[in-house]
């Protein structure tokens, strides 16, 4: 066919509308397919790079997905977050710089960036066209300042330990140092020298991006429990009687236990005394845990060992309709060897519950002989009062062999926002800032020694009324053979009669201004003030106050040795040591400092 007659043929089939758009598509068909595919694929890419950038950012300013100070941390954090928003993709680059500037105090500045890239797939017709198969998105952040005030671990909570410290960070992280020699440092291992830093104790263990924010911390002799946010009790340490719950999570009790043992849910409150837990359940009941051969754990039997959560039953006969009912449990509180309760009733009565070792009537009634039976005769004190309150007498055969109801107290009980007590003695803090007490009075700041308590006065609740110690108080932490308190004024007081470690005293005595918070141990006390500073008082023995050798208490002004402080060789006394966090270069948060860009 000639050129001339193809053009005639073609000139013919287009004054046909419908030929002149089916040519139309025909040749645009190609062109919008490639523009469809570069609006896809570029809407594509456009998204990438908005949630790159997101991703990347988060993981400096949230707080919940970064870690100040920690580059590797921070950087196993962004790699985890890549992959989980772009399945799809292959990361290429990732990275988090920190450069950490230290400044006198507390204060320290984290200069920050992070960047990373990935490879995106391209639409296929791209591909078919001569485009690479893969485009690259990139993206690097602005340069962030962090300023943190508060890194200093808190002392905030009280703890039977003797040996070991503990405290809390600002978000929520467990820090132990001192004695770790059966299992404290929480890490898997056994035994951790007293020279090793501060720790953080990963809760749950193996998952350092998924760590618990604990709420409380508390601790028996050697064991370490906590409570976290989502209401589970981890412990870990020595579990001698069953105190950690251990068996929980093994099967049988492991009397080292390095590794924390999540043993209980659903809580509200925890305490300890020497070797025993107390747990307050969200829905009011009152479950035990630990030794109870001093009828701490309530049952009436005396169980040496109780391996894992136990029910207290508080039970009394309802004065309306004398029926037996279960009371439900608002507040606990743990004394030496032995337990507190404040529970309420169906009809809104309160009352005051106390069960364990009652010597010296420290749990509120007169006391009984050893073996149980009759109470023990009069005793006459220094001062002519006459009590059947003996110390140096234990007595858990007798009333408080099982829970028993303290009837004079009754009528402060709905008042009371803290009770616990110690050796021979009890107290409790009222709402309106009163600190009540009763039982042997050498441990009550009323200026009887130590030496002399089982020939001084008693309170016993059978016929006496609590005394008042003192007033306008906001936190109160009794343990052992004293209290301290902080007032509303921010004042730090002790008490108790031994002056051995120089934690307590005679007196309620005051010992320090501008404090925060405090945290009470065996025969040894930290406190921390408002700049954030803490400080460690009494029984230094394992570095607790971390100079970094015993030598360096010896030779120290405050030593109990030297002349002019009371005490013994093995005591710090007031103001205390001001404990250096600072020289172990620590992650221990911020709380929520904000991130700013550089400018």
């Amino acid at each position: 066919m000639s050129d001339i007659r193809i053009i005639k043929l073609f000139r013919a089939f287009i004054k046909n509308d419908s030929g002149a758009f089916a040519i139309m598509y025909a040749l645009l068909l190609p062109v919008l397919a490639l523009l469809l595919a570069l609006t896809i694929d570029g809407s594509n890419l456009l998204s990438k790079q908005a949630r790159l950038s997101d991703v990347v950012t988060e993981s400096l300013v949230s707080n919940s997905t970064h870690s100040y100070s920690d580059e590797t941390r921070s950087n196993q954090t962004l790699g985890s977050s890549l992959k989980y928003h772009f399945p799809q993709d292959q990361v290429t680059k990732k990275t988090v710089k920190i450069d950490i500037q230290r400044s006198s105090g507390n204060t320290v500045t984290y200069k920050q960036i992070a960047a990373a890239i990935i490879k995106v797939r391209t639409f296929l017709p791209l591909t078919k066209s001569g485009f690479k198969d893969f485009e690259e998105v990139a993206y690097v952040s602005p340069k962030y300042n962090q300023t943190s005030h508060n890194l200093g671990i808190k002392m905030t909570h009280q703890t039977s330990l003797d040996m070991t410290g503990v405290g809390m960070d600002e978000d929520g992280g467990i820090w132990v140092w001192g004695w770790r020699r059966t299992g404290q440092q929480g890490n898997g291992t056994v035994s951790v020298g007293d020279n090793v830093a501060p720790t953080r104790v990963q809760i749950p263990p193996g998952q350092p991006n998924n760590q618990v924010k604990n709420i409380k911390y508390a601790g028996g002799y050697a064991s370490i429990l906590t409570l976290d946010e989502n209401g589970d009790v981890w412990g870990w340490g020595q579990d001698l009687y069953g105190e950690l719950g251990s068996a929980v999570c093994n099967g049988s009790r492991v009397t080292y236990n390095p590794t924390p043992c999540k043993a209980f849910s659903g809580v509200a409150d925890i305490t300890m005394g020497e070797y025993a837990t107390l747990m307050l359940r969200k829905d009011g009941t009152l479950w035990y845990m630990g030794e109870c051969r001093y009828a701490q754990c309530g049952n009436g039997s005396n169980p040496i060992y109780v391996l894992r959560p136990t029910e207290v039953s508080l039970t009394s006969r309802n004065k309306n309709d004398g029926q037996i009912e279960k009371e439900t449990v608002v507040l606990i509180g743990s004394a030496y060897e032995g337990s507190l309760a404040v529970t309420k009733n169906k009809d809104g009565v309160y009352s005051v519950w106390g069960w364990g070792d009652n010597e010296g009537c420290g749990l509120g009634t007169a006391q009984s002989h050893a073996g149980g039976g009759s109470l023990i005769p009069m005793e006459t004190a220094k001062d002519g009062t006459q009590s059947q309150c003996h110390y140096f007498w234990q007595d858990y055969n007798g009333r408080t062999k099982t829970p028993y109801k303290i009837p004079r107290l009754e009528k402060y009980a709905k008042d009371i926002v803290y009770i616990a007590g110690g050796n021979g003695w009890s107290e409790a803090l009222l709402k309106d800032g009163t600190v009540i007490g009763w039982g042997t009075h050498a441990h009550l700041g009323q200026g009887w020694t130590y030496g002399d308590a089982p020939y001084e006065p008693a309170t016993n609740l059978d016929v006496d009324e609590p005394i008042v110690i003192m007033k306008n108080v906001r936190e109160l932490q009794a343990r052992y053979i004293g209290s301290a308190a902080i007032t509303n004024d921010n004042k730090l007081y002790t008490w108790g009669g031994i002056e051995l470690y120089q934690v307590y005293g005679r007196y309620v005595t005051h010992r320090a201004d501008n404090v925060k918070s405090i945290s009470t141990g065996k025969e040894f006390m930290f406190y921390t003030d408002m700049n954030d500073e803490s400080y460690g008082v009494g029984y230094f023995i394992h570095d607790k106050f971390l100079l970094g050798s015993e030598t360096a208490y010896y030779s120290h002004p405050l030593n109990g040795s030297r002349p002019g402080n009371p005490g013994n060789i093995y005591t710090i006394n007031w103001p205390g040591i001001k404990m250096d966090f600072g020289k172990f270069n620590l992650n221990t948060g911020g709380g929520d400092p904000k991130p700013t860009p550089e400018k």
